[in-house]
């Protein structure tokens, strides 16, 4: 299996798209509880016996059974099973303390407890590791707390990052931070620019959503209402569980109903 990387912000590597590519989904904004029982005690000694007899199989054994853990916390993850995704990513940091899959992935569902403070040295150091999705999702933090500027120098950063992955969805969803980001700062030529790249890259961005949402208030913020009509429109297939997104669709509702009158 696949060791896929949770994206906080839009947040799995990337935010899961509607085409059926598998991704990160964006964390809630308030804490949930687990529907699950936690991992059991003889669960856990499971996991350290197998892990115990792995660690006679090498290097190689205990970093591919720190990509089978990481797999699995994010299976747990998705179903909003924190309790078990934590144990399953610390396993994983256990087996393979490089794994900056499993750090960043961690710090996310410390994201989605709202443990910031436990969060954040974990995405912090995914970056260094050369993981873009904890570099987006370090950005991300910024800018919740209206950090614009560290943010839009961080996604820079970020960016240089993914490129040298050949990440479509992850170059969408930087460059989208990005426009965000330069937009909260007023510099609308710029962020327009990275936005239209974001939704260029693949066809299949193009009505998303989240960042039409962004370039037409880029577009209204320039006066140019009838330019940002259309991705007004996009910005419907933005996602209610994104607490931004969810904003953003309700102004697109607006400034959409605002028009027919």
């Amino acid at each position: 299996p696949g060791d896929a990387d949770i994206r906080q912000a839009e947040e799995l590597t990337w935010p899961k798209m509607r085409q059926g590519e598998e991704k990160v989904e964006k964390l809630p904004s308030r804490r949930q509880k687990s529907v699950s029982r936690p991992v059991s005690w003889g669960k856990r000694v499971q996991l350290g016996m197998l892990a115990t007899v792995l660690v006679t199989g090498g290097i190689v054994g205990l970093r591919s059974l720190s990509r089978v853990f990481t797999h699995q916390g994010v299976n747990c993850f998705k179903t909003s099973r924190y309790d078990c995704a934590q144990s399953y990513l610390q396993w994983a940091l256990w087996l393979n303390p490089q794994n900056a899959k499993a750090r960043n992935n961690l710090g996310v569902v410390y994201g989605a407890l709202q443990e910031d403070a436990k969060a954040r040295p974990l995405f912090k150091q995914s970056k260094i590791q050369g993981n873009p999705a904890a570099c987006n999702n370090a950005a991300h933090d910024q800018i919740k707390t209206e950090n614009y500027a560290a943010a839009a120098n961080l996604l820079q950063v970020c960016l240089q990052q993914v490129l040298t992955k050949d990440s479509e969805l992850g170059e969408y969803v930087i460059r989208k931070n990005l426009g965000w980001s330069l937009f909260e700062q007023g510099y609308y030529d710029e962020a327009e620019k990275h936005l239209r790249f974001a939704l260029s890259i693949n066809q299949r961005f193009q009505q998303e959503g989240p960042a039409n949402c962004v370039l037409a208030q880029v577009l209204d913020a320039k006066n140019q209402p009838q330019a940002a009509l259309p991705q007004w429109k996009f910005c419907l297939n933005a996602r209610d569980s994104i607490p931004e997104e969810a904003e953003w669709k309700r102004l697109a509702k607006q400034q959409l109903q605002a028009q027919t009158h």
